[in-house]
């Protein structure tokens, strides 16, 4: 058995002398509260019993003689000792007359501190080690074997025969409600003794008695009562289990076929039974719910982790919808919502495989009547995703017979529902709604952000693509050629099998890799003859024109090697730095493929193209050079 560990409050407001104090205590073993005024000790000492408290006298809000008072009153077995500096000895002195134990006068010693508390602590004892009669003394042992890591059942089965020793009964049951809409039911959760000493009926019957009286049944002589007259001899007591917001159950005990009736004294002693009973079910219960709610949140998180990590709409909802049906029950999960800025509608439809045109086309009548919106124009278009139930499709109603919806825009700039359906129940779980309730705030969250990203990318395309569109502009003969090059490019991307995130860097820098031109003059661009030397030097600078340009441009980090170096050849002989081999980015060579192939095929101011056979020749010879495998 774990030995018992006193329990010492200190209050004062200072914490410099809180925190003395506790150095001092917690090395002598016992356990320390804090307080930093009377008005929160006396919270402190509504919740919990303690062996010795000491108060400072002087504090605000509170001071030490009222928080005495309420010692006194209400906690008759707790030690107080008081705190005092020069000037209130004779307050102290008071407060020793009005129940104090002992007074230490600040500043104090460590050592004297230390030994008025064993001293205080050794008197508690004295004090409150004789237990007033044999049930007191076995109510004290499972006071002090109770633990939350005992199971419920395991800890009333103890209250039981602890019970029936105290009380010399031949059978105890100890009964726990369980409150509905409807009624209240009693479960059997402890035992001792015969089972069959009472019918079941009658067992129920006087629990159920208890908790009508509140005070409890005592029954002398049981052949007197219409329910036991066929027992013979014997004696029935029931008490029942207070909680905070009423009764939990009952401690029903039986005495058969023996002379001794059970006393007046005998129901208040199980009065303290069925109140160290009615703590460990609440403690027990509130345990129980805390590791639930903790399990409960883990798997929110571990859920919104899941479609947090995407930054695509379409890949968060599809998210939601695989995480909520491993989660809890329904049968049609929709969100439908409107992005901040746009007049269109987006959503996404996860529903059982069976559910059938029907119920899908009632379904969207039931988000139709949440958002007020007709939903039949883009409803064939929306993003959607079946599941098997575990459950088959007989017994489903036609339209839904339970739901529940979340608005998005109480989280998020989203105006939208998010809405669980059911055709197979007429409820949604009480539990699965405020799972939602919490995980919504998560979507909402992580839809916005999606969506913001798709804008800002979209957003981010457009200025590119404007950009390309200015610079083939400058020349009529080329007005396609940075569209084309994008193309070419990503058809090579696509048969290399390279990742997202090089498809997009590629086509950007494909669409912006003649940017520099800009700062080209357009009779060079346009020319029709052979340019002279000066003039081809100007064409040449216009990769480290681009790179200057875009270099500026946090966002365009990534695309800025390609952008300079698409006009390097693998021999050394490009421009403008003379590249050669490797040590020309893998995109810009990817993207001289793509332009070299679009220059080929094009015809020019200069001279009409020379054709596609001509081309595949050319990219055969590049392919030699390069190593690049472009069949």
């Amino acid at each position: 058995m774990t030995a018992y560990q006193s329990r010492v409050l200190v209050v004062d407001d200072d914490p410099d002398a809180r925190a003395l104090c506790r150095q001092a205590l917690e090395a002598d073993g016992y356990e320390l509260f804090e307080a930093k005024d009377g008005l929160e000790a006396e919270a402190l000492l509504e919740s919990r019993v303690f062996d010795l408290v000491l108060t400072d006298l002087i504090m605000p809000r509170i001071g030490g003689l009222d928080l005495l008072g309420f010692i006194a009153e209400k906690h008759h077995d707790t030690v107080v000792v008081i705190f005092t500096g020069h000037g209130t000895v004779d307050l102290a002195k008071d407060a020793i007359r009005k129940g104090a134990y002992d007074f230490i006068r600040k500043p104090f010693r460590l050592s004297t501190l230390r030994e008025i508390v064993r001293r205080g602590l050794e008197r508690r004892r004295e004090a409150v080690s004789e237990l007033p009669g044999r049930e007191l003394g076995i109510l004290h042992e499972l006071t002090l074997g109770a633990s939350l890591r005992k199971p419920m059942g395991a800890f009333l089965d103890s209250v039981a025969l602890s019970v029936a020793r105290s009380f010399g009964a031949d059978a105890v049951r100890l009964y726990v409600g369980e409150r509905s809409e409807q009624d209240t039911e009693l479960h059997q959760r402890g035992a001792s003794g015969a089972s069959d000493s009472l019918e079941e009926g009658v067992w129920t019957d006087l629990a159920f008695r208890a908790i009508s009286t509140g005070e409890g049944v005592m029954l002398a002589d049981v052949s007197k009562d219409p329910l036991l007259s066929s027992r013979g001899r014997g004696a029935v007591m029931a008490r029942p289990v207070p909680g905070a917001h009423g009764p939990l159950g009952s401690i029903v005990l039986v005495r058969s076929n023996l002379p001794d009736p059970f006393t007046e004294r005998d129901l208040k002693l199980l009065s303290l039974f069925a109140a160290q009973a009615g703590s460990y079910i609440q403690n027990s219960t509130m345990t129980e719910e805390l590791r639930r709610r903790t399990e409960e949140l883990e798997q929110i998180y571990e859920l919104a982790g899941t479609f947090s990590a995407t930054l695509s709409v379409d890949g968060v909802l599809r998210a939601i919808g695989a995480g909520l049906s491993r989660r809890m029950s329904f049968d049609a999960l929709g969100v439908v919502f409107e992005p901040p800025g746009s007049r269109g509608v987006r959503g996404y439809l996860y529903s059982r495989r069976d559910l059938g045109p029907d119920r899908e086309a009632a379904f969207r009548n039931l988000l139709q009547e949440i958002v007020r919106e007709d939903l039949s124009r883009v409803w064939s278009n929306l993003p959607r995703d079946r599941f098997d139930p575990s459950t088959g499709g007989h017994g489903l109603a036609p339209s839904p017979s339970a739901s529940f919806s979340m608005r998005l825009e109480e989280f998020s700039s989203l105006r939208g529902i998010m809405t669980l359906a059911s055709f197979s129940s007429d409820s949604i779980d009480p539990d699965a709604k405020r799972f939602l309730s919490t995980l919504a705030r998560q979507a909402a969250t992580a839809i916005s952000n999606a969506n913001m990203h798709e804008t800002s990318e979209r957003n981010h395309f457009e200025t590119i693509a404007a950009f390309a569109r200015a610079v083939d502009a400058k020349d009529p003969y080329t007005h396609d050629h940075s569209r084309n090059v994008a193309a070419y490019s990503l058809s090579i991307v696509d048969y290399m099998g390279l990742s997202d995130r090089d498809r997009r860097n590629i086509r950007n820098a494909a669409l912006l890799h003649d940017i520099g031109k800009i700062g080209v003059s357009e009779a060079i661009l346009n020319k029709p003859g052979a340019l002279t030397d000066e003039e081809y030097d100007k064409i040449k600078q216009h990769p480290t024109i681009g790179y200057n340009i875009l270099s500026r441009v946090a966002a365009f980090e990534e695309i800025v090697p390609a952008v300079l170096y698409h006009h390097e050849r693998c021999d050394g002989s490009g421009y403008p730095t003379g590249l050669a081999g490797d040590d020309i980015p893998y995109h810009a060579r990817i993207l001289a493929v793509a332009d070299v192939f679009d220059a080929i095929v094009s015809d020019r101011v200069y001279r009409p193209s020379p054709g596609l056979e001509f081309a595949i020749e050319e990219l055969r010879k590049i392919e030699a050079e390069t190593g690049l495998k472009l069949r």
